[in-house]
């Protein structure tokens, strides 16, 4: 009886393309399906809209991420920008979620409006009145409602895959040297975990901006880019 061979995962540049690709498709879907803020507001109020600003940033972050993992596959130190976009992409997404499922309509408003003394500048850096609360915060609040548990778990364990990158910590420093140590700390392995994030937070933000744009209630893309998600994982893990 002959032994039953395994099915060879597809090389990580194909699997890397497809996901890039998957995340590109989410991001411009998400465009076409855009209003103006100010119908926005109209429909799902000034909380809809400020979680909206956040998914969309954390989505676009994960996109740029995929392209900066796939030139990392040619240059291991390119390893080190793709560390830059993580806790950015975490945050913006934690927020969205805050912001959504917690924050009320008064204080959404105060974080899309611009502070006085910064409004009153020709030079602006765009201060909102309110600021969302440390991320720490905002998941016990996510928490306390049960809004997305496994999710939240997810991201708490792994607060030092974004934070040690964001922070230019030793492996990130090493990996910056040479392709050499790019190669050892930024290997095929990592790159693949790596992506699971990316479609983890990607397909969860575009999932988010397609119910909310309909005015709430689950959508039908939202289960579309879910199972696209589940594919692509099967991959990663193959």
């Amino acid at each position: 009886m002959m032994a039953r061979t395994m099915a060879k995962p597809p090389p990580l540049d194909e699997t890397l393309q497809q996901v890039r690709g998957r995340l590109t498709t989410w991001e411009v879907e998400v465009d076409r399906a855009k209003k103006s803020p100010s119908r926005y507001t109209a429909t799902i109020g000034w909380k809809g809209m400020a979680a909206l600003l956040q998914y969309n940033v954390s989505l676009r972050t994960a996109r740029l991420g995929a392209s900066l993992l796939e030139s990392s596959l040619d240059n291991r130190r390119d390893g080190l920008l793709f560390g830059l976009t993580k806790r950015p992409m975490f945050e913006s997404y934690t927020r969205g979620m805050w912001l959504e499922f917690v924050a009320d309509e008064d204080f959404a408003q105060s974080f899309l409006s611009r502070s006085p003394g910064d409004a009153e500048r020709d030079w602006t850096t765009l201060a909102s009145r309110r600021s969302s609360p440390g991320l720490p915060k905002m998941w016990s609040d996510l928490g306390k409602r049960k809004i997305m548990e496994a999710t939240l778990r997810w991201m708490k364990a792994r607060k030092d895959w974004w934070n040690d990158s964001t922070h230019m910590a030793a492996r990130s420093a090493w990996m910056g040297w040479s392709n050499e140590y790019g190669a050892v700390i930024h290997n095929d392995e990592q790159i693949r975990g790596d992506l699971v994030a990316l479609l983890e937070i990607g397909a969860q933000c575009a999932g988010h901006m397609h119910t909310l744009s309909l005015g709430g209630g689950e959508s039908e893309q939202e289960r579309i880019i879910d199972d696209e998600k589940q594919r692509l994982r099967r991959l990663l893990s193959a």
